[in-house]
């Protein structure tokens, strides 16, 4: 029974809840009248002072000119040596690039050499050989001379 009895008391509740509350013509109209009549100047004035700039003068202006100049110029500062620093990374890199080509170029042009001087000197040694054939071949012996026969 306890627990029916719960149950009853629960639904009652949120029914109530539920329900919108009527408001009855004179208590609304009574509310809109209370709305009205109460000034509310003291805090817009407030506010609005609140919201409002303070009168900048002439030296607070320069002052704020001065500052902002100040912030600028030491951004450009640093953007520039940002980029110096760049464009020396980027040049030692192209150093860098142009020395290695350049001493392969000149590792390439020593190689090159060798070889012409090394086919040179075979093709000389070849030719020597060639020349020394050739004489073989076409030089003849000649013939052993006769003592002459003694005269009686």
């Amino acid at each position: 029974m306890a627990k029916a009895a719960t149950k009853k008391a629960t639904k009652k509740r949120a029914t109530k809840k539920s329900a919108p509350k009527k408001r009855t013509v004179k208590k609304a109209a009574k509310k809109r009248a209370t709305k009205k009549s109460t000034p509310k100047k003291k805090t817009v004035k407030k506010a609005a002072k609140k919201r409002a700039a303070p009168k900048k003068t002439v030296k607070s202006e320069a002052a704020a000119l001065r500052k902002k100049a100040k912030k600028t110029s030491a951004q450009a500062k640093k953007k520039l040596a940002k980029a110096k620093k760049e464009a020396e990374k980027e040049t030692a890199a192209l150093k860098r690039k142009a020395k290695k080509k350049r001493t392969e170029l000149k590792r390439r042009l020593n190689k090159a050499k060798k070889s012409a001087s090394k086919a040179i000197a075979d093709l000389e040694k070849k030719g020597e050989k060639a020349v020394k054939e050739l004489k073989a071949k076409t030089s003849k012996k000649k013939p052993a001379r006769r003592k002459p026969a003694a005269k009686k």
